[in-house]
């Protein structure tokens, strides 16, 4: 009997530079920072993305760093793009930005670095804010769906209940929203991206994955929370961890069951997976 070695990577890097000007602030500095996916706006209703685990899978790796000096790069899971932006519109408290996206690319790891295969973009985006509420922007893809993008500061996490009122250029929001943002360190975020990285490189048992996110020097509690809140559907594992190893070597249905359990899958999932290749 052995156990499977498990050779995966995900690396996310996350750079900010910020101007200070003094102890003054201009209005142009409220959009410098970085920025994450909170929850989606459409229909005049806000969703957070902890109410829906699709919209969390599809969106909770987006990442928007904006500069003083006018760009900006935004980090959708393995996708980075770059570009500008540019105040467009200043209205009582509500502020409209104009972000012009110049490239657009697959990161990839390649020889110990990470490279990005840029091409040539000219999509556009409108980003509305608020002045009395600087920690919520509005982003909204022009001529696009109505279906906003709603992101908060990356690091700090808006109080539970806050009115979320961001500006955009094209109708008014009718109502006020409200978007509690969960409580977690960056720690737990961070296992949770790396868990999800795992999960889409192969297949892990619950156990499995806490022992290779400490492997890469989570914490224990930390571990867990990524294993935990990860969507994994642990009998689906085990159906693809069992493929998996039936794509490169031959097993009877009991030994196939055993390597699956030494895995840390539970036997009743040990069991399902191999009803499911067997």
């Amino acid at each position: 009997m052995f156990k499977k070695a498990i050779h995966a990577l995900f690396l996310c890097i996350i750079s900010l530079i910020l101007c200070s000007c003094g102890s003054t602030e201009t209005q142009e500095d409220l959009l410098v920072g970085t920025w994450y996916v909170t929850g989606v706006q459409t229909d005049n209703k806000t969703i957070h993305l902890s109410q829906n685990a699709a919209l969390a899978d599809l969106y909770d790796t987006h990442i928007l760093t904006v500069n003083s000096d006018g760009t900006y790069s935004s980090m959708e899971g393995m996708v980075q793009s770059k570009g500008t932006w540019s105040i467009t519109l200043t209205k009582d408290d509500s502020r409209t930005y104009t972000f012009s996206e110049k490239s657009a690319g697959l990161m990839r790891y390649d020889g110990g670095e990470i490279t990005v295969n840029d091409e040539p973009s000219s999509e556009e985006y409108w980003v509305g804010m608020n002045t009395q509420n600087p920690d919520m922007l509005l982003v909204i893809e022009k001529d696009g769906a109505n279906f906003n993008l709603v992101y908060g500061r990356y690091e700090e996490t808006p109080p539970a209940d806050e009115e979320i009122t961001p500006s955009t250029p094209q109708t008014k929001p009718s109502q006020e929203s409200t978007i509690p943002t969960p409580s977690i360190t960056r720690g737990e975020q961070n296992a949770l991206e790396t868990a999800k990285g795992y999960l889409r490189s192969g297949a892990f048992s619950y156990s499995g994955l806490i022992d290779q996110l400490e492997y890469e020097g989570y914490t224990y509690s930390e571990a867990v929370y990524g294993a935990d809140h990860c969507g994994a559907d642990w009998y689906e594992q085990a159906a693809q961890c069992a493929e998996e190893y039936l794509d490169v070597m031959s097993f009877s249905r009991q030994g196939l069951i055993d390597q699956l359990e030494y895995e840390g899958f539970t036997y009743d999932q040990a069991v399902y997976g191999v009803d499911q290749v067997y």
